[in-house]
């Protein structure tokens, strides 16, 4: 019993259960063509292929020269101007940070507002259209009836 894994009694792997919600067309009924790509896909060319491996090499190519630009950088002037000079850095990431995620939110707030309030203006709408197109021959009947 030692060194055993705990497996519950209603544990079934078991490949049966898959076949539970299994799509079963009825003689004569609808059969459904999926696409299966979504509507702005467009599959890339030999041009994208080549540009994206270009800009992998670029982005290797670039990191390996500031490591080795880092190594000099230790070896010439020594360890304390490198730490002063990224600690300076990293501060100053982390303010710009600061700042950028406070505006970012106040805009996707205000955006958030905006759509909030453009989903509720369409959604009177169309209760408004409903009601009109219910009462359309109520109204009728008493311009009639007023003109």
């Amino acid at each position: 019993m030692k060194n055993q894994a705990y497996t519950p009694e209603e544990f079934d792997d078991s490949v049966e259960k898959l076949d539970t919600y299994a799509y079963n067309r009825g003689i004569g009924a609808y059969k459904p063509h999926f696409a299966g790509v979504p509507e702005n896909y467009y599959p890339m060319n030999c041009k994208e292929i080549t540009l994206a491996a270009i800009i992998m090499l670029l982005v290797i190519a670039f990191t390996l020269g500031v490591l080795i630009g880092f190594i000099k950088w230790v070896e010439i002037a020594g360890l304390e101007g490198y730490i002063i000079a990224w600690v300076t850095v990293l501060l100053v990431f982390i303010v710009v940070m600061i700042i950028l995620f406070y505006f970012g939110g106040k805009a996707r707030r205000r955006m958030e507002k905006a759509l909030i309030a453009e989903s509720n203006r369409r959604q009177q709408e169309m209760i408004k259209g409903k009601k009109w197109r219910t009462d359309q021959s109520y109204i009728l009947k008493t311009k009639l009836l007023f003109y």
